[in-house]
């Protein structure tokens, strides 16, 4: 029983933990900006500006409040079977506090996303197992990106801030005896990752804008540093004959996961009137930057226990070779029905996204493919409803579409336990959100 137990918690603790990007990576961020397409660098005006380009928070009210829910349902095939891949739903809030001075508007904006059931989650499949990379339960995890916008003249603004995650980082410390009850601690501590964003906005023309954006590359770090006494292994109870002497297995693992490339993203909105908005936004995504992300473990059997338990080394897993990308937003917004009251937005988008992965023919199987986003969307704003609210509130819904190519993978080893596959996938996103202006 006691070897079972060992064996089993060197297999959990030694599976690799594979992750990529957050959830504003993979869904965007922001009603209005997913119906558009995520061709929102140079449009802005609300919360989701902390994302696609905090520069333009400038274009959003003096103090505003959203709030969005959205939930995907992932419908990933490898081999014409569909995978075991979790919905992906979530609450956002956003807020956006400013002021006017010296006639140059000033703007602190904040975009908190947390998922409905995981503060954050990591996932552990055997190393051969299949990964998809952009929708493999990673989405589920609490982000949040905070900043700073301002306007240095009328037609040029400027904004900072930083993008914040979890690290995890804890483990066990306990020991187990033959005829005694495992006792000790679990400890789990959540750190936090840090990177910068930045964005430039300009309006050189009435009609004519311009942003730029670059956000530095993160990942999350999960350490889970595990060590397991182990009593005294006897005949019998009572007779004081010992196999084996106490001893302790120390396993140290490592993982670097949610990975999100630095992106440098340029945009431009062109407005020929009031109730007409062209926009497009292309990003350069650097991938090559992307290691290996699967766990990194040491185990080492200290006393007695290590002679007829030998530790099993780290297994390799080659570097996927991630290559850098181009992606293309494009993005339209009507104002299909106006009055002093009421307005009714129509929005479309579509986005571009190639895949950065090459074709792992070796015994990793990270899979992804090219990615084209459709979305569409909707939004009514009112005018004044009541004393407190005197400024417009505005509803919005989107649908957004992901659709991945069908990609075939051919193994260089015809003994691969994985073998040649298929793989497909499309992803249902809907949403919808309220903002409140005061």
């Amino acid at each position: 029983m006691m070897r079972f137990r060992i064996y089993l918690l060197v297999i959990l603790v030694l599976m690799p933990a594979a992750a990529f990007a957050t959830p504003y990576d993979t869904f965007s961020v922001g009603p209005r900006a997913i119906a558009m397409g995520n061709a929102y660098g140079a449009v802005g005006g609300d919360s989701a500006a902390c994302f696609h380009n905090i520069a333009t928070l400038t274009n959003a009210g003096a103090f505003q409040i959203e709030l969005d829910y959205h939930r995907a349902d992932i419908d990933i095939r490898f081999n014409d079977r569909r995978t075991d891949i979790d919905p992906d739903k979530g609450v956002r809030i956003g807020v956006v506090l400013g002021k006017t001075f010296l006639n140059r508007r000033f703007r602190f904006g904040a975009s908190i996303y947390t998922p409905d059931s995981h503060f954050m989650r990591f996932v552990l499949p055997p190393r051969t197992a299949p990964i998809v990379m952009r929708y493999n339960n990673i989405n589920h995890m609490q982000a949040s990106i905070v900043g700073f916008a301002g306007q240095v003249f009328p037609w040029w603004s400027i904004g900072f801030g930083a993008t914040f995650t979890s690290d995890h980082l804890g483990g066990v410390d306990f020991a187990i005896g033959e005829d005694t009850a495992a006792q000790g601690d679990l400890k789990s501590r959540l750190g936090s990752a840090t990177t910068p964003v930045a964005g430039t906005y300009f309006e050189p023309l009435e009609w004519l804008s311009l942003g730029a954006t670059f956000r530095e590359e993160h990942q999350q770090m999960m350490h889970l540093p595990n060590k397991i006494g182990m009593n005294d292994l006897k005949v019998f109870q009572d007779n004081g004959l010992i196999i084996f002497q106490d001893g302790r297995l120390v396993l140290d693992v490592y993982s670097n996961t949610h990975f999100s490339p630095r992106q440098y993203q340029g945009a431009i909105a062109i407005k020929p009137s009031d109730r007409m908005l062209f926009s497009a936004d292309l990003t350069f995504y650097e991938y090559s930057n992307m290691g290996n992300s699967m766990a990194y473990s040491i185990a080492i059997m200290e006393g007695d226990f290590g002679e007829v338990f030998p530790c099993v080394p780290p297994l390799d897993v080659p570097d996927p070779g991630m290559e850098d990308t181009w992606g293309l937003a494009l993005g339209t917004e009507w104002g299909a029905f106006k009055t002093d009251h009421v307005r009714v937005d129509l929005r479309a988008g579509y986005n571009y996204r190639p895949t950065p992965l090459p074709n792992q023919t070796g015994v990793s199987n990270v899979i992804d493919s090219n990615m084209h986003i459709m979305a569409a969307g909707l939004g009514l704003t009112l005018g004044s409803l009541t004393e407190v609210l005197r400024k417009p509130f505005s509803l919005d819904v989107f649908y957004q579409h992901h659709y991945l190519e069908p990609r075939m993978v051919h193994k260089s080893d015809p003994t691969n336990e994985i073998g040649d596959y298929k793989f497909t996938g499309s992803v249902g996103n809907l949403g919808a959100g309220m903002t409140l202006r005061f």
